[in-house]
């Protein structure tokens, strides 16, 4: 099944052209890798599929359906922060709030109920949401793994930091 595919790709930065003439298609089984000096286009390539950028000549498709993942090369991270630690940091947080919640749910008035019922209801949505976010960068098939079980998450960050 056909992804992606560019066709006659140019873009240029003023009147330095960075690609010139690319095409190329992705298929679903495919798998790339970018290599090239400083300025050949990579990062320009790849925003270009994540529609941050636009060609300055050619056409680009996207698949219907399809989402276009992307780690950036620079992330906002601490010095000493392990790369499993940045990837499942915003579930780690998460599952922390909504454990808060859950048992905050145990203590609360009736008449405050209502209010931590959706207190909870917005931070599993926003779990759910961040699995779905991370697809990518985690791996569709671990993630699926991870959805609905955030106790195996919590054992994998637990395994990770404990050979730290």
């Amino acid at each position: 099944m056909l992804v992606a595919n560019l066709n006659n790709v140019t873009a240029q930065y003023g009147s330095q052209k960075v690609l010139k003439g690319v095409t190329f298609e992705i298929g679903s089984e495919d798998r790339l890798g970018l290599i090239g000096p400083n300025g050949s286009g990579k990062t320009t390539m790849l925003k270009i599929l994540l529609g941050e950028d636009v060609p300055s000549e050619g056409g680009v498709h996207i698949a219907t359906n399809v989402r276009v993942g992307y780690v950036p090369q620079y992330v906002d991270a601490g010095d000493d922060e392990l790369v499993m630690d940045w990837l499942v940091s915003e579930y780690v947080e998460l599952e922390n709030a909504l454990r808060q919640a859950e048992s905050a749910m145990a203590t609360v008035s009736p008449e405050e109920l209502d209010e931590a019922e959706s207190e909870k209801s917005e931070l599993e949505q926003s779990l759910s949401d961040a699995f779905e976010k991370k697809d990518i960068r985690l791996g569709k098939k671990l993630n699926q793994q991870l959805v609905g079980n955030t106790s195996l998450l919590k054992d994998l960050y637990e395994q990770w930091t404990a050979k730290g």
